[in-house]
């Protein structure tokens, strides 16, 4: 018990490793990456895997199409988020990073990228650190989006409309002007109704 206790911790501070690389605005180079970026994927638990997927799709966004260092990272993008996958099935979050790794490797209209994005509605419907992700995928990819889809993207759009206005703000800018604003607007105004509030 005290071994897996002791793993635990140190995963936790990878993970929390992790995310302070992802949010800093540095060099995206391999050898910027973490060590456990460069793990074998059998080696990491599911929530570091899943960390050090996005890590590794990330770089890999930002290295020149068709180079050897892209394909690599997007390799261990692939390795490890199919671990996290293997161990979490229905994980929301991990099909969304499934949804990036499948853009970057095959881009945005491909069968295999548009249907990681929607398993992850079906398996995470409102994710509070991805929504502003899928609402700018969605905004690009609103035609091949089936009506299931497309109206779990707008419940999450009111969803997270509701969390401040700087979340209301950055729906806006996500929706406006496209086909499915109008449908957000109409959904918002009965979901706030239905409370008691006006929008």
């Amino acid at each position: 018990m005290a071994g897996f206790t002791a793993s635990r911790v140190f995963a936790e501070r990878e993970i929390a490793q992790g995310l302070a690389v992802l949010a800093a605005a540095g060099e995206q180079t391999p050898a910027a990456l973490p060590d456990f970026a460069r793990q074998r994927a059998e080696d990491q638990p599911a929530r570091l895997a899943l960390v050090s997927a996005l890590l590794n799709a990330r770089f890999a966004s930002a290295a020149p199409p068709g180079s050897r260092e892209r394909e690599a990272l997007l390799r261990q993008a692939d390795a490890t988020l199919s671990r996290a996958l293997t161990v979490r099935p229905e994980w929301g979050a991990a099909w969304v990073v499934r949804t990036y790794i499948n853009y970057l490797e095959r881009g945005l209209h491909h069968p295999a990228t548009q249907a990681a994005f929607v398993r992850s509605y079906r398996t995470g419907p409102y994710l509070r650190d991805s929504a502003d992700w899928r609402l700018r995928f969605a905004r690009a990819s609103w035609a091949d989006l089936d009506t299931m889809t497309r109206d779990q993207v707008i419940d999450e759009a009111v969803w997270l409309s509701g969390r401040g206005r700087v979340m209301y703000w950055n729906v806006y800018i996500r929706l406006g002007g496209t086909p499915a604003y109008p449908a957000y607007i109409k959904r918002r105004k009965e979901t706030f109704a239905r409370f008691g509030y006006t929008s």
